[in-house]
């Protein structure tokens, strides 16, 4: 420590500085010695907040706060013109309630790198999607939103739901149930009518074949209403329709497109055309083709029912 009085338990630099005019003693008893002018700067609250008069004990004005000195240290490094601290999600949540408290917009947006972490936004969407609702950091939401489609409906138990606010839940709940009804038009078979984006190109897979009637799926086939059809109408492989009703019954659970990968669906529907010596020539790279169709259809339904403004999921 520069020159001075010597404090006990200071923390580290630069928070040990003996010029500085004002020590924040933390819930763990550790000191932080800071410059107002700096402080103020990045919180205004401080300039209303900063104790006047000095403490008899330490002859310099003196706050204790609350929270420990983990967050207080990476908090203020934040608010300070130095390098910042290595930052982990876990962090986040009480460093934008600090932030909250003490109006410090530097700090808020300083944290979005690690909210738009993809690693985060692919394995915690739920708790991206909540902090980023307490910051009002609608692009964020949004974006975590949507990987919150390809998880369990139910969101997991995290301290970071002690945040929520506004019925931002809520809303990611009406949300999904959007994505649901949209996602589930792209792949329902209703009222033995084809879904309507498949177009006359899809009648080069084995599956819009008409099967020889030596051929095991003929027994099997069904005719739907298909606008790709020249008559009207065609003859669809029973291993296909099979296929989309499990890819409907998964979209219910998770509206997302990943779900047409699913490999036990797509391993069934290739034993199930196996037993047709004309579809199991061609079912694999038929397939393969048609479920990258699919998931770019889902990908714009899910897009078209994206289309918000980033503050309909942070509105409180």
């Amino acid at each position: 420590m520069a020159g001075g009085k010597v404090y006990r338990d200071s923390a580290s630099a630069p928070f040990d500085d003996a010029s500085a005019d004002l020590i924040i003693r933390t819930a763990d008893n550790v000191n932080f010695l800071v410059h107002t002018t700096i402080l103020v700067i990045a919180s205004p609250v401080f300039a209303t907040s900063v104790p006047q008069s000095p403490s008899p004990s330490t002859q310099q004005p003196f706050m204790r706060v609350a929270q420990s000195s983990h967050i207080w240290d990476k908090f203020l490094r934040l608010c300070y013109p130095v390098r910042e601290p290595v930052l982990t999600l876990d962090d986040v949540g009480p460093l934008l309630k600090l932030a909250h408290e003490y109006g410090a917009e530097c700090v808020t947006s300083r944290l979005r790198h690690i909210l738009v972490d993809p690693k985060h936004l692919k394995k915690e969407p739920y708790r991206v999607y909540v902090l980023a609702t307490f910051a009002r950091q609608g692009d964020i939401a949004c974006a975590a939103a949507r990987s919150t489609l390809n998880h369990p409906i139910t969101p997991p138990s995290f301290p970071e739901l002690r945040l929520e606010r506004g019925g931002a839940l809520a809303r990611l709940l009406q949300y999904r149930k959007r994505c649901v009804e949209v996602t589930a038009e792209v792949v329902q078979i209703k009222d033995d009518v084809i879904p309507g984006w498949i177009t006359a190109e899809s009648r080069d897979h084995c599956f819009f074949y008409y099967c020889d009637k030596g051929w095991k799926c003929w027994t099997t086939q069904r005719t739907l209403k298909w606008a790709g059809a020249v008559f009207g109408r065609s003859y669809i492989s029973q291993y296909w329709i099979t296929y989309m009703e499990g890819v409907l019954d998964a979209l219910r659970e998770r509206p997302d497109p990943s779900v047409a990968r699913t490999p036990s669906m797509i391993h069934a529907a290739i034993e199930t055309a196996a037993e047709c010596k004309g579809c199991r020539k061609h079912v694999s790279k038929d397939l393969e083709a048609f479920i990258m169709d699919l998931q770019a259809e889902l990908e714009g339904a899910i897009a078209q029912a994206n289309q918000v403004r980033f503050n309909d999921f942070v509105s409180v």
